[in-house]
């Protein structure tokens, strides 16, 4: 089914860039739109299994920021040995290691302001473009991450497999590198 919807994506995308630059406007605009809405529609089922509306009716909450925490402990290879960092200060690299990998999301945001050109009363819109594309950033991934937080551990069976990680002891380590504790 997944692979179905890729295809007739990919092949919506690539019809509409063989049509009319008015055309494609309007579409890129109505695709953006049912990405913002399917952004938050999980976000908001993601909320409702974390409120017990999952098959198992178990209401987690914040539980999971409890048991197993909420930050997986950092681990790095050094000389080919993989060596986890414990504690507090493991943690806190953990979650830099994600803002770092994270800050590339980011990239391209200020294409915005590259628009200007274009833009009827730039001084007006533009400054207003920016801050509403930050907004919207901030808010998805933040929202995202708190109710994915509550839905699901992080060291979660299915989460491993399907990321193609190994964890053991709370730290993970890419395959195939050997994963010691």
């Amino acid at each position: 089914m997944v692979r179905g919807g890729v295809i007739f994506l990919e092949g919506t995308n690539r019809c509409t860039q063989l049509i009319h630059v008015s055309f494609f406007g309007e579409a890129e605009f109505w695709m953006s739109l049912v990405k913002a809405l399917v952004i938050v529609m999980l976000i908001f089922m993601c909320f409702i299994v974390a409120l017990g509306g999952g098959p198992t009716h178990e209401r987690t909450g914040f539980k999971y920021w409890q048991d197993p925490g909420a930050f997986a402990q950092y681990n790095v290879t050094i000389s080919g040995q993989n060596t986890v960092i414990p504690g507090e200060t493991g943690r806190f690299l953990g979650v830099w290691a994600c803002i770092v990998q994270a800050t590339f999301a980011y990239l391209g945001t200020e294409l915005v302001g590259v628009a200007f050109g274009e833009t009827p009363n730039p001084r007006k819109n533009v400054p207003r473009a920016v801050n509403q594309t930050l907004l919207r950033i901030v808010f998805f991934y933040v929202a995202g991450v708190i109710v994915l937080g509550m839905a699901v551990p992080y060291n979660d069976e299915k989460l491993r497999q399907a990321s193609n990680l190994k964890v053991i002891s709370g730290s993970t380590c890419q395959p195939p590198t050997p994963c010691s504790s």
